[in-house]
């Protein structure tokens, strides 16, 4: 046994067993097991447990109910020297107990995800983690924090921004070609409404990557449900045929590692695009928000398996 996926109800019980149970037989396993997800409808499970798992590689919380859930704070001195991955994807603990378990676990961690960001939380990454591949980052007008993140995580792949209603994406797109370590080649971007760089701030943004040290292929994916305009798009398929940038447009679900690919009907013009018309058609022709898709999430699910690009967080 490696990975162990435990669902926790509000009433303490697990699939009908109270967990004074079911706790001492998961810690039998505990040197062994290197994923733990726990997830639930209730932010008062007893997280004591989890200090006895000291071989974790990956960690994932997934409340959805709740504000904070306090008993993360007894795991903030815990060593989890193995913990490669950690994902909060929805409802987080408090943002000093997650900077504290960053100061004491960050070292080795390659992937972190937590949906509900924040200043704080975007700076422990810079000073905690120096072995960070990929991460998610919240940004409204923090820009200077990008840069330190950039300077202090060398060996940084991949990041999601989260842009805020008041973020710049031209000068997103700047730090970006400018201070990201030589290892980055791939940006998502998570756009709540349309898209404010212009075409013409991309096409520089394009350009100035062409002639980037190492000269590296850009994975480029927007999240969300913007529609993108024409011009945008003609822009977007020059480079990319140019094999400076791949392109991906999706329109996503934060659950867990799941991402859908999906597109509205003016948007085919990659060929991208057509991979998925025969696994998702209804979602794919209209273009449902991901408000809607959420609904449709064990449909997406069984789905989300035979997706041959399929992106994780």
């Amino acid at each position: 046994m490696n990975k162990f996926n435990t669902k926790y109800s509000g009433d303490g019980s697990y699939d009908g067993c109270n967990w004074a149970c079911i706790i001492p037989t998961i810690i039998e396993h505990s040197h062994t097991i290197t994923k733990l997800q726990l997830y639930g409808d209730d932010e008062n499970l007893p997280f004591t447990f989890v200090s006895s798992f000291t071989n974790l590689k990956e960690l994932i919380f997934s409340f959805e109910c709740g504000i904070y859930f306090e008993e993360f704070e007894k795991l903030e001195n815990v060593n989890f020297s193995k913990l490669e991955i950690l994902k909060i994807p929805y409802k987080r603990p408090k943002t000093e107990y997650i900077v504290n378990f960053l100061r004491n676990n960050g070292s080795n961690l390659k992937k972190f995800y937590v949906g509900e960001m924040n200043a704080s939380l975007n700076l422990s990454i810079a000073n905690h983690c120096p072995n960070i591949k990929s991460f998610l980052i919240r940004l409204d007008k923090e820009m200077a924090i990008l840069r330190v993140i950039f300077n202090c995580c060398p060996y940084l792949e991949s990041i999601i921004i989260w842009c805020g209603y008041d973020l710049n994406e031209k000068e997103v797109l700047d730090t970006i070609v400018n201070y990201s370590p030589n290892k980055f080649h791939e940006l998502k971007m998570y756009i709540r409404s349309n898209i404010c760089a212009s075409p013409e701030d991309w096409e520089s943004f394009f350009i100035s990557w062409k002639y980037r040290t190492p000269k590296k292929l850009l994975n480029l994916v927007f999240l969300g449900n913007s529609i993108i305009d024409k011009e945008y798009l003609e822009i977007i398929e020059k480079y990319e045929n140019l094999v400076f940038i791949h392109f991906i447009l999706e329109c996503c679900i934060l659950n867990e590692d799941l991402l859908i690919k999906t597109g509205s009907s003016n948007c085919v013009h990659s060929t991208l695009y057509y991979t998925f018309l025969e696994i998702l058609p209804t979602i794919y022709q209209s273009h449902k928000r991901y408000s809607d898709i959420y609904e449709n999430k064990n449909y997406l699910n069984t789905k989300c398996k035979h997706i041959k690009h399929n992106v994780e967080i």
